[in-house]
C-alpha cells in the first residue's frame, strides 16, 4: 500500500513490497506430447505456462491482487476465428471459509457450491485504449445501409466501403448488447469480467450493475503483470465476501493466446489458502 493506505492499482513491475506465492499450474483441456511441451488444438507448440506469481494486499476496504507470469508473446487480438487472447482469472467459493477439504471443485465449482470468478482479458485491456471492431481487421469490408442505424455512414458503393462503428446502431437490433451481454457492451469501463459458475458449462456473467472488479494489465519484457481490485464487501450475494482475519480458498487460471487457449483449454491451479490480515 502507499503512504495514504491505498491498495496498488498499477500493474507496474515496481510493486515488490508484497510477499508472494507461486501458484503451480497444470494443463487443462489440452493434448500433451513430450515433457513440458503442449500442443493444443491449434497445433501451436510452445512451453506451457507452469507458474503464476501471486501477491495480494488489502486496506480494510479494498483488496488488490498482482498476478505475474512469463509469456513471450502479447496476444490481445480476438476478432478473427484464428485469434486467441491472453487472460488470467482468480476464483473463490461464494460460501467461503472452512478447510480445503470442504471447498467445492476447483474446476469451476459444483451444483452445491457456486464459485465467483474474476476474469481479466487482454483484448478488453486493448479495447479500453482503442475499441477494436471487425473493420479494424478487415478495413475493406463493405455492407449495405441498414434502416435501424441511428447515424447513416457513407454508403457502400464500389470501392467506398462503409465504416460505420457499432455505436451508430440502435442497440435494439444488436441483441447481445441489448440483453446486457458483457462481451457485447461497447461502453465497458473495466478490463475484468465478474462471473459465477456452478460446474463445467455453467459460466455466467453477473449483471452489468454488479460488474465491480477493476483491473489493469501490462506486458513487459516477455511477462504479464495484471492487477485486479475489488471492495472487500459488495452488495451482490453472488460475490465472495471478504473479511479481514479470515482464511479462504482461492484458485487461478491462465490462458495463453499464442497456444490457442480458450474456454476450457487453459492452465489451472488447485485451491490455495488466502489469509487476510487484520
Amino acid at each position: 500500500m502507499d503512504s495514504a493506505g491505498r491498495v496498488p492499482t498499477s500493474p507496474a513491475p515496481g510493486i515488490r513490497g508484497l510477499g508472494h506465492r507461486d501458484a503451480r499450474l497444470a494443463p487443462g483441456g489440452r493434448q500433451l506430447h513430450g515433457p513440458g511441451t503442449g500442443i493444443g488444438q491449434s497445433g501451436n507448440s510452445k512451453e506451457l505456462i507452469e507458474t503464476l506469481t501471486v501477491r495480494a494486499v488489502h486496506n480494510g476496504r479494498e483488496i488488490a491482487f498482482l498476478l505475474e507470469g512469463d509469456d513471450p508473446t502479447q496476444d490481445q487480438a480476438f476478432l478473427r476465428p484464428q485469434d486467441f487472447r491472453d487472460a488470467v482469472a482468480v476464483q473463490f467459493p461464494v460460501r467461503n471459509g472452512g478447510p480445503l477439504e470442504t471447498a467445492p471443485s476447483f474446476t469451476m465449482g459444483d451444483a452445491l457450491d457456486v464459485v465467483n470468478i474474476w476474469h481479466w482479458k487482454a483484448d478488453w485491456e486493448a479495447d479500453l485504449r482503442k475499441f477494436a471492431d471487425v473493420s479494424d481487421v478487415y478495413p475493406y469490408m463493405a455492407w449495405d445501409d441498414y434502416p435501424f442505424q441511428t447515424a447513416v455512414p457513407v454508403a457502400s458503393r464500389g470501392d467506398r466501403p462503409a465504416q460505420a462503428p457499432l455505436t451508430a446502431f440502435d442497440p435494439t437490433f444488436l441483441p447481445g448488447w441489448k440483453a446486457g451481454n458483457t462481451f457485447s457492451n461497447l461502453r465497458r469501463t473495466t478490463h475484468v469480467e465478474d462471473l459465477n459458475a456452478a460446474g463445467l458449462g455453467t459460466l455466467t456473467p453477473q449483471p452489468p450493475d454488479d460488474q465491480d472488479v477493476w483491473g489493469r494489465g501490462l506486458w513487459q519484457d516477455g511477462r504479464w503483470h495484471v492487477v485486479m481490485v475489488r471492495r472487500l464487501q459488495t452488495r451482490s450475494d453472488q460475490d465472495v465476501q471478504l473479511r479481514p482475519g479470515e482464511t479462504i480458498p482461492v484458485a487461478f487460471a491462465v490462458w495463453d493466446g499464442a497456444h490457442g487457449d480458450r474456454n476450457g483449454q487453459k492452465s489451472v491451479s488447485t485451491w490455495y489458502l488466502l489469509r487476510l490480515g487484520r
